[in-house]
């Protein structure tokens, strides 16, 4: 199924992963990691996936946004999601990626600044309110942008990255690519990353960020032309 959407959908996509981990991810990987793939479940649904890759992805289903489910994302000129009855021919699967790539892959951009610019709004809003949305992944995420894009002084950062490290949520959701063979945690990553940014060596905290991201993308099985380079921003405060 997954291998015949493919060859429907174009060089755009590309199979990554094994049996049942399948996934259709899209391609040349930046600094988004977006695929599709079935839930890991009896009912078999489809997820749309799509995450920051400023920080190892996340083990949800999710990523970095609300979740993009087959039973319930309904597609253009559709009055209604598309059942799993309605999703067994590559075709079919080829259309859902396709409407969900227009509707929800294609709001991520890698002009980061503007993406980071979106999300401190955000934080702004709720600074008001009695509920902190922003822990666990969303902190994480939120840090990592703001390291990625050199958004504040490296007293800064590291406070912000000590407040992931002390997040209770930190490990809620393991890495992706965490295997036994090949665990991985965000407590050795954030670790790295701090010792990173105290050092004041901009070039230290990319070559970390790089690191991860591509160890990631291998052991998701993303085939290596498939992962493409990524532009770190200039650094809006000097560390």
């Amino acid at each position: 199924m997954a291998s015949g959407a493919a060859e429907i959908l174009g060089e755009e996509w590309v199979l990554a992963g094994k049996g049942a981990s399948t996934r259709l991810v899209r391609a040349p990987v930046g600094w988004w990691l977006q695929f599709v793939g079935y839930e890991d479940t009896r009912l078999g649904r489809l997820i749309a996936y799509n995450t920051f890759l400023g920080r190892p992805p996340q083990a949800s289903q999710s990523g970095d946004g609300p979740p993009t489910i087959s039973d319930h994302f309904i597609m253009p000129n559709d009055s209604y999601p598309r059942s799993f009855e309605d999703m067994q021919t590559p075709q079919m699967v080829a259309e859902w990626v396709t409407a969900v790539t227009h509707e929800c892959f294609s709001r991520r951009t890698n002009d980061l600044p503007v993406q980071m610019n979106e999300l401190e709004d955000v934080r702004v809003s709720w600074e008001s309110s009695d509920i902190d949305p922003f822990e666990g992944a969303a902190l994480q995420w939120l840090v990592s942008m703001r390291v990625v894009c050199g958004s504040r002084s490296r007293d800064d950062l590291i406070d912000d990255i000590d407040a992931v490290l002390a997040d209770p949520f930190l490990e809620a959701s393991k890495p992706y690519a965490s295997t036994r063979k090949n665990p991985r945690t965000y407590q050795e990553y954030f670790t790295a990353l701090r010792g990173a940014v105290a050092s004041g060596d901009r070039g230290a905290v990319e070559s970390v960020v790089r690191e991860a991201r591509t160890d990631s993308l291998r052991l998701l099985g993303v085939p290596d032309a498939a992962i493409g380079d990524v532009v770190f921003p200039e650094p809006q405060v000097s560390l």
